[in-house]
């Protein structure tokens, strides 16, 4: 069965010992730390005090959220002992700044190798490396993720999927294929999975898309954990309802 936890981004104001308390009283697997605010790079101390402190809570943290933009090794590095310190074995990242369909042949490859030289750091660390599936970089649509991950080959480098909800102005039916289709593309190479539930940019509780979430919940793999994120208004109660509405569409699918 899928694992549910958050993205500690969905509550940046907070200090992570609140966002522990929040997944701890609701029973959640596991967290999602983000590099930005919680763990941040280069603070292996920090890291490693979230890590232990998680982990007494009963919860996991497999995984680190970073914004690494696969521009050089040698950025990487940081983040990747970061990861280490925190304890978590998958580390997002986002492949380059701007939609596959801008990249040049010689950016392309340029991308190419840094993940490569990437993917062999963090495989020295047991250590995972998956996309961040969004608009603005390369893996903007699940045609160019499978380029990109089948130009990589490596066995420790895979992907996140979302919702695409830069694509709100499509209508539900079309939008929502869409979203179908491409699970179905990337679906073995899923490592993690976003949930939220945005009309363009604008939130809604997770309950008024439960439908449309198990639709997708009957195609993702039983491994991906099920990350919780953004909810609406920031507010502590709305993410509780969202993850009542997550339970039940994980025991359901």
């Amino acid at each position: 069965m899928n694992k549910i936890g958050l993205c500690s981004v969905t509550f940046r104001g907070k200090p992570a010992e609140e966002v522990i308390e929040i997944a701890k009283k609701n029973g959640l697997d596991c967290i999602e730390w983000g590099g930005d605010i919680h763990v941040p790079y280069g603070d292996t101390q920090i890291a490693a005090r979230v890590g232990e402190a998680t982990r007494k809570s009963g919860l996991e943290c497999n995984s680190y959220g970073s914004y690494f933009r696969c521009d050089s090794l040698e950025n990487f590095k940081p983040v990747s002992q970061a990861a280490k310190a925190l304890g978590a074995t998958v580390i997002r990242v986002w492949a380059g700044e701007k939609d596959s369909e801008k990249f040049s042949d010689e950016e392309f490859n340029r991308l190419v190798e840094t993940v490569v030289e990437c993917a062999d750091y963090a495989k020295k660390f047991g250590q995972k490396i998956a996309f961040e599936y969004h608009y603005g970089t390369y893996c903007n649509n699940s045609e160019s993720v499978v380029k990109l991950l089948d130009a990589v080959r490596k066995e420790n480098v895979g992907t996140y999927w979302q919702p695409a909800y830069w694509l709100g102005d499509m209508g539900d039916s079309e939008r929502i294929a869409k979203n179908l289709a491409a699970i179905e593309i990337i679906k073995e190479r899923l490592i993690n999975v976003h949930v939220y539930q945005w009309r363009g940019f604008e939130r809604f509780p997770l309950s008024a898309g439960e439908e449309e979430w198990a639709l997708y919940m009957k195609r993702l793999p039983s491994h991906c954990n099920c990350l919780l994120e953004f909810v609406k208004d920031d507010e502590v109660q709305n993410f509780e309802e969202d993850i009542k509405t997550l339970k039940n569409l994980v025991r359901s699918k």
